[in-house]
Order: C-alpha cells, then sequence, then structure tokens
C-alpha cells in the first residue's frame, strides 16, 4: 500500500502503526473464480442479499478508530448486515445495504476499527448517462491546501490487486467503455479517499481517527483529479474535483 501510494516502502515494518484507511486491504474478498458475475463482482451469495437490480455502486462509508493497528498484528473481523433499504431514487429504484465490519486484535474483544459501507444497487446505466455523469456540486469553499494528481491505468490496476477487487470497471477498459458505457477506466472512490487522507497527514502531520466519504460522482482514468482540503472547527474538509471542477468525493475528518 505505501508503493501504491509513492510513499516509502520501508515504513511498513515489524511494530508501525497501520494508517487509518489501508484496513482496506485486510481480509480480501476470497471468493472462487466461478462465483464471480460477468462485472467481476462476486455473485450473490448467502451474506449479502441478492437483488434484482443489476448495478451495485459504492455509496460511501464511515470509519471510527478506537485503538490504531501495527503492522504484524494479529486480527480478526466480523462482518454483518446492519440495513437494508429500499428506495426510490431520481434515476428509478435503488436498495442501500449497509454492510458493517468490525476489526478486532485477536485476543481482545474490544473493536479496533468499525467501518460502514453502504453498497448501492441501481438499475442497468443507458449509455448516455454514463458518458455524461451529473454530480451534485457542493458549494464552493476556498481550500487551503490542494494537489493535483493523475490516475493511470497502472495505478488502478494496482489498487485494484492490493485489494483484491475484480470489478472490470477499473481495470478492464472494452468492459468499461463498450459494456458499461464509461468514457474511460473509472477510479475506484476508496483510492481517491487514501491520496485524500494523505493529503491531510502531510499537510497536518496527524492521524485522523474517524472519516466519513461519501461518493458523490466519477473520476476517470487520465485525467487530472484535484484533492483539496479545509479545517473545520472541528477536523478536516476534504474533497474531490474532476478536471471540470465537479465534486466526485467528500470527506470529513475527526
Amino acid at each position: 500500500m505505501a508503493a501504491l501510494l509513492n510513499l516509502d516502502p520501508a515504513r511498513g515494518g515489524e511494530g508501525e502503526p497501520l494508517p487509518l484507511g489501508w484496513q482496506v486491504i485486510l481480509f480480501p474478498p476470497l471468493v472462487r473464480q466461478d462465483e464471480l458475475g460477468p462485472d467481476g463482482h462476486p455473485r450473490p451469495s448467502g451474506f449479502m442479499p441478492s437483488s434484482p437490480l443489476p448495478r451495485r455502486v459504492h455509496g460511501g462509508r464511515r470509519v471510527w478508530s478506537h485503538s490504531p493497528l501495527h503492522v504484524g498484528d494479529p486480527v480478526r473481523r466480523l462482518s454483518e448486515i446492519a440495513s437494508v433499504q429500499h428506495k426510490d431514487g431520481r434515476s428509478g429504484p435503488l436498495m442501500i445495504v449497509t454492510v458493517r465490519h468490525t476489526i478486532f486484535l485477536a485476543d481482545r474483544n474490544e473493536p479496533a476499527i468499525v467501518e460502514e459501507q453502504d453498497i448501492i444497487y441501481r438499475e442497468a446505466k443507458s449509455s448516455s448517462e454514463a458518458a455524461s455523469p451529473k454530480t451534485k456540486n457542493l458549494e464552493r469553499r476556498e481550500a487551503l491546501h490542494e494537489r493535483i494528481f493523475r490516475p493511470t491505468a497502472p495505478l488502478l490496476f494496482r489498487f485494484s490487486a492490493v485489494t483484491f477487487n475484480a470489478h472490470r470497471i477499473h481495470y478492464d477498459q472494452p468492459y468499461a467503455t463498450e459494456v458499461e458505457g464509461y468514457p474511460a477506466l473509472v477510479v475506484n472512490g476508496g483510492l481517491t479517499a487514501l491520496f485524500l487522507l494523505q493529503l491531510l497527514r502531510d499537510v497536518t502531520g496527524q492521524e485522523p481517527s474517524y472519516y466519513e466519504a461519501k461518493n458523490l460522482g466519477l473520476l476517470f482514468c487520465d485525467r487530472d483529479v484535484r484533492l483539496r482540503a479545509a479545517p473545520l472547527t472541528e477536523g478536516w474538509k476534504l474533497w474531490a474535483e474532476d478536471d471540470e471542477g465537479r465534486v466526485a468525493i467528500e470527506m470529513v475528518t475527526k
């Protein structure tokens, strides 16, 4: 993960603190190859509820750090379905599944990290919708810190590999453009969130104990992404804008 984020890989030595957010590389989805759907996602199993809605997207996540993890710690994870909601969105029916992961140190019963993920199931996307995504712009605010990075195909592939994520929109160009109708490979929102958290560490030298990330739009491969940060009364507001200034991800940290 350090190498992926352009950091010194030597920092991952035994006993070093695991930065919040890096827990995404723990407990990869160990699904057999014949249990993957045509989009690369695991088919519905006994854990995730089945849905007639074919398209699965990540809506966001909330992460609490109660006790920092360190490289080499033996850990275990409890995963549960926290809620299932059916709603009518602007683009049609939605099913929102909230999954809660609780990570424990192997010899303790108190949670070290609690993470909630919102998985949204939607109807199939039309090609016109995919090619011209409409995002809700937040009220423009001045950023105290910002940097620009350009996600590349090797970066997206490496993140898919390190998280064992086979969703084809992140690495399979023909599938992303010809089947799903996107203009290019789609940047994983979790990857952008890691770059935003690293911006926060670089400018403050501090490690957050909580963050909430909302996916508001899409970012695409080989297009500039502007990462921005502004202080709040308590914590920081972080967000990522696409090359046209639309907000794709909003984060709040404490």
